[in-house]
């Protein structure tokens, strides 16, 4: 899981080219040293860029160093169960399917972005999501290992905890309440509860900056909530769009809340509620 050069002062032995595994998730200065050999830690999905020179003394110079992206891109779903919004193509391969129909205020008027690239649709009083949900129900023997990378992005919960480097909140939806019908759900659901009123439960993490491009695997296209920015999580090597749905909910007494970290949005009262998709 080491990314090494050998730079041994005595005779100017050229440096191996690094290696790299999957694993390894942060950059080190190189403060390592054992002997002659400095390590150097690289993110697991890059390689090794450098630039030193033999000096007449035979030592080194010190390394012009750096961690390049080779153009790969995860094959695995990062660790443990979640949910994310269903887009048009449809969820990943291993992900459960679900939707929820809303049933807004009785006279409203919901939206979706134009062109939208969400399954479901807004119109007249009822929205519809759809979801995918990775269900892990023995996290120890899942073959996927690596957690979720640093970024300014939230999922929706599922399995009543969320992947580790996350923090929680949920929205309340106050839905029409002279009419408590047009509330279907079918399939796998996220965290939360879905009545005549519903709420979900969300994972949110703000630790680095969106304009560093995180990896997720890119078969088949998803989406994310935008967190605490108006921008998009950067994905290595897949373009996003910023979309978003309306609900406009309940007009009297209009209970809509939101408690803790919950992805960005319009409101209360009614939501907006903006994410990105990519493909």
């Amino acid at each position: 899981m080491l990314d090494a050069y050998n730079a041994r002062s005595d005779s100017c032995i050229w440096p191996d080219v690094a290696r790299y595994e999957i694993m390894v998730t942060s950059i080190q200065p190189g403060t390592n040293t054992i002997g002659s050999v400095r390590t150097y830690m690289c993110n697991g999905y890059t390689a090794v860029n450098y630039s030193i020179t033999c000096q007449s003394n035979a030592q080194w110079t010190a390394p012009n160093f750096m961690c390049v992206s080779t153009g790969q891109y995860s094959t695995e779903w990062p660790f443990g169960s979640f949910s994310l919004l269903q887009p048009l193509a449809g969820c990943p391969s291993g992900f459960e399917s679900g939707s929820r129909m809303w049933h807004t205020e009785q006279t409203s008027t919901n939206e979706m972005s134009p062109g939208s690239n969400l399954k479901g649709f807004a119109t007249g009083a009822n929205v519809e999501w759809h979801f995918c949900t990775r269900v892990v129900f023995l996290p120890s023997l899942s073959s996927s290992k690596n957690n979720w990378p640093r970024g300014n992005y939230c999922v929706m919960r599922f399995g009543g905890i969320c992947p580790e480097g996350f923090d929680e909140g949920n929205i309340f939806w106050d839905e029409e309440d002279s009419d408590v019908t047009d509330r279907q759900m079918n399939g796998t659901m996220p965290d939360g509860t879905f009545d005549v009123n519903s709420r979900i439960h969300f994972c949110c993490r703000n630790d680095d900056d969106p304009r560093n491009p995180i990896m997720l695997p890119r078969t088949k296209p998803f989406i994310l909530f935008r967190y605490t920015l108006d921008e998009c999580q950067e994905v290595f090597n897949m373009t996003f769009t910023k979309e978003n749905t309306q609900f406009m909910d309940e007009t009297f007494n209009n209970g809509d809340v939101a408690f803790g970290e919950t992805p960005r949005k319009d409101g209360p009262p009614n939501w907006r509620i903006y994410y990105c998709y990519y493909e």
